[in-house]
């Protein structure tokens, strides 16, 4: 049984904006898969040798950030297919995408309302009938341990003000 490799690296083509997507490559057997990363870059912008995003872009920390949360995914991903048997590049791939798919927005908002009137103090059977939901092991799904801390900090950026930015 063969180990997989993992490498950041920059698309060959750039997009519309002239950025180049990051591009997580997994290579086991010489056979590769590549996965995008959320990640876009100018060329000038990327340390090839170090495999991450130079601090010359004013947002370097957060994408970097995001790519080693991207490779912590695929090693996971990958030593768990790897006890079952099934450690393919495809398989990660595969894998990784399922994981990427994001709730909707309408899921969202109702967890962090419910999140926010169980810090409330609210018991699952008023948040019931604010969220009008006729059985209660649906409300209670909603109240369940849930973190929409990244999702809240994505937002705060989003709308910060200028003055607020250091």
């Amino acid at each position: 049984m063969t180990s997989m490799t993992f490498h950041l690296h920059l698309a060959n083509h750039a997009n519309k904006k002239g950025l180049f997507p990051v591009m997580l490559r997994m290579t086991q057997n010489r056979k590769s898969k590549r996965l995008r990363t959320l990640v876009e870059v100018r060329t000038a912008e990327w340390n090839k040798n170090k495999e991450c995003v130079r601090a010359s872009n004013p947002n370097s920390e957060w994408m970097n950030e995001v790519l080693e949360k991207e490779l912590r995914m695929a090693k996971d991903v990958y030593l768990n297919l790897r006890n079952r048997g099934m450690d393919t590049p495809e398989k990660v791939k595969d894998n990784m995408k399922k994981g990427k798919r994001s709730p909707s927005f309408m899921v969202y908002a109702k967890e962090r309302f419910a999140k926010m009137a169980k810090e409330k103090g609210l018991d699952n059977l008023e948040v019931k009938a604010l969220m009008a939901h006729s059985n209660l092991a649906t409300t209670q799904k909603y109240m369940g341990e849930f973190d929409t801390k990244q999702n809240d900090d994505a937002l705060s950026r989003v709308f910060r003000n200028k003055k607020d930015e250091p």
